[in-house]
């Protein structure tokens, strides 16, 4: 192999005896040579490609103005010789470089053509393609001149690293993705999968590529997937989403969540689909699991309904009869029966009526949620001043002050729910309060922090009753809960803060009071989704 040097190159003997005519130039046809190296030199130049015309014998090289430019020096700048172009390129390519020279030279290639990196004047590296043949050869075939071009692919080149790029990282996704990712052709064979979506459906590589997604399809979700992919090359819609069962290679099935879109060519016209596939079993079979449970749950719930009416119906059936029978004995034997025994018969009366009031209460509480769960925009304004007209009427008790704040929001929920939680409470206020004049306040505070929490909308009714022990804060929540004897503050059967508990807590929401005995109470509570 012949050494590529500066000067004084002497190629070996014969190299191109069997491609070029091995005789000696004349004088006047080396002037034609020159001419038309210099006329290609013209028209390459005009085509913004770089020209050399190498003495390879002699090792000096003729660049061209183009040429030099296209590295970002003037032609002066640059050393006519083999040196020049050997110290631009690119040292990682100028072995390669010299290696394809040599091997044209020797026969073994039919052209030279190459492509390597040049450095330009700024430092910046360009990409290079050089073309290039023998234009005269001495006696024995040895190249004794060689003409050719450079041209600057650098934007090419960079266009073509960056789309290798671009498949090494979509190759690296697929490949270490955690979900499912395919393409699949318009007739739905899989062209690529990877290792997540092998895992998913069980089956190799070389088995998913040697069918199609139909193949493995729960029939009952496989016109629905044709149906989104026809509107998907119908430009109808961009791109879907759905879950759908796959049969799994040893038979069992697996629900997925499916997306996919569409390739298209440069043209616009449809190329392959992308899709994307979650294995949801685990997730599906939970929520076939909790719907089964719910479904239970309702059917226990009716039957508690169900049971509830049938028991307060059969336990108020006797209470009525004993009730009835001791007042028909008042009536008839009043006279005859001494102070006591009229005053048993007074109290067996009473405890029927409690006993029927209590199962009453029983059965509103057990269905609380569970009757009318409908909603709707709600003027609290309105509903507060209704409540309030109810409860308490002025003309009856003068002695009862209520204020309101000014601003009232409105609030999505159900009425009948929300208006048991105010009645409750500003009835309690008017009920546990001894004062001469009985001053109720209801209103709202924007936000309100409690035990290092923000909570906001909290509304609150401040009455200047009796007040409650702090001891009995929580305890006043329970069902059939009563600090106070009847005798002194009226009947009741304490259910009442228990229903209004049971409400926000379904609402989401929260309730607790702030109170010192004989100092007034105040109930703050918030209405779940304003917390």
């Amino acid at each position: 192999m012949p050494e590529i040097q500066e000067n004084n190159h002497q190629p070996a003997a014969g190299q191109f005896s069997n491609q070029w005519q091995t005789q000696s130039p004349s004088p006047n046809h080396t002037d034609e040579q020159a001419d038309a190296a210099k006329r290609l030199e013209l028209a390459l130049e005009g085509g913004s490609l770089g020209f050399w015309d190498w003495n390879v014998a002699t090792g000096m090289v003729d660049y061209s103005e183009r040429w030099c430019a296209m590295v970002g020096y003037r032609q002066d700048e640059l050393a006519p010789d083999f040196s020049t172009w050997k110290k631009l390129v690119h040292p990682e390519d100028l072995p390669k470089a010299v290696a394809a020279i040599e091997n044209y030279f020797a026969g073994k290639t039919e052209q030279y053509a190459i492509e390597f990196r040049m450095q330009h004047k700024q430092g910046n590296w360009l990409w290079i393609a050089s073309r290039g043949r023998v234009f005269a050869v001495d006696a024995e075939g040895n190249p004794q001149r060689a003409v050719g071009t450079h041209q600057d692919i650098t934007d090419r080149k960079l266009t073509e690293l960056a789309l290798a790029q671009e498949k090494d990282q979509f190759q690296s996704a697929m490949e270490y993705s955690a979900i499912g990712m395919a393409l699949v052709s318009l007739k739905g064979e899989w062209l690529m999968v990877n290792p997540a979506i092998c895992r998913i459906v069980g089956y190799s590589m070389e088995e998913l590529l040697a069918t199609d997604f139909q193949s493995i399809t729960h029939p009952d979700d496989l016109q629905s997937d044709l149906g989104y992919i026809e509107k998907v090359l119908a430009g109808e819609i961009p791109n879907y989403e759905m879950e759908k069962r796959y049969f799994h290679k040893d038979g069992r099935i697996i629900w997925v969540l499916l997306s996919v879109s569409l390739a298209r060519n440069p043209d616009g016209s449809p190329r392959h689909f992308i899709s994307q596939i979650q294995d949801i079993t685990e997730r599906k079979n939970a929520e076939i699991r909790a719907n089964i449970y719910l479904q239970e749950l309702e059917r226990s719930n009716q039957e508690l309904d169900d049971f509830a009416y049938i028991a307060s119906h059969d336990l108020k059936e006797p209470l009525r009869a004993i009730n009835n029978h001791s007042q028909s004995l008042l009536r008839s034997y009043e006279a005859e029966l001494d102070e006591a025994g009229n005053r048993k018969l007074n109290r067996l009366v009473f405890l029927t009526r409690r006993m029927e009031v209590l199962i009453d209460d029983l059965l509103q509480f057990s269905r609380l949620g569970r009757l009318d769960t409908s909603t709707e925009d709600i003027d609290l304004k309105e509903l507060l001043t209704n409540e309030v007209a109810t409860v308490c009427n002025s003309e009856e008790h003068p002695e009862i002050k209520v204020s309101l704040c000014d601003e009232w929001p409105s609030v999505r929920g159900n009425r009948a729910s929300i208006a048991i939680i105010f009645r409750n409470l500003i009835g309690n206020a008017i009920k546990y309060n001894d004062s001469a004049e009985k001053r109720i306040e209801i209103g709202l505070l924007p936000e309100m922090q409690r035990s290092g929490q923000t909570l906001r909308n909290v509304y609150y009714i401040r009455d200047n009753g009796i007040g409650i022990d702090p001891d009995f804060h929580e305890l006043i929540f329970g069902m059939f809960k009563r600090l106070n004897n009847e005798k002194a503050y009226g009947p009741g059967t304490g259910a009442g803060l228990a229903f209004v508990k049971r409400i926000i807590d379904q609402l989401k929401g929260v309730i607790f009071v702030q109170s010192q005995t004989g100092e007034g109470a105040t109930f703050y509570f918030t209405l779940g989704s304003e917390q």
